[in-house]
């Protein structure tokens, strides 16, 4: 199977405070799981987050006080067949964060 990326994904480990965009009176909180200049992967509460939707993230790095914000569209979701509340898996691809933002969390 070929790889599709475009951008090299890391291992991490970040918070993430998310929302759909039309919404920020629903929101969750997860930790990410991996990250590319293109988009991240990261565990979700299924009722948020849908397939083409734009979600609001707001990500953080432990020790950081302020944390970084963007936007992304849902590229996919994985049910996860598990009873847990963060029940989906969930790929985002970046439509608006600061590179120099994004360089914060990205190894060099």
């Amino acid at each position: 199977m070929k790889n599709r990326r475009k951008s090299h994904r890391f291992d991490t480990a970040f918070q993430i405070k998310y929302c759909p965009v039309e919404s920020r009176k629903r929101f969750g909180y997860t930790i990410a799981e991996n990250i590319s200049r293109g988009g991240l992967c990261m565990p979700a509460l299924s009722t948020l987050v849908k397939t083409g939707k734009l979600v609001r993230l707001e990500m953080k790095e432990s020790g950081e006080d302020a944390p970084i914000p963007a936007e992304g569209r849902v590229v996919w979701v994985r049910h996860l067949k598990r009873k847990a509340l963060l029940n989906a898996e969930v790929g985002v691809e970046f439509t608006s964060v600061k590179s120099e933002d994004l360089a914060q969390l990205i190894p060099a």
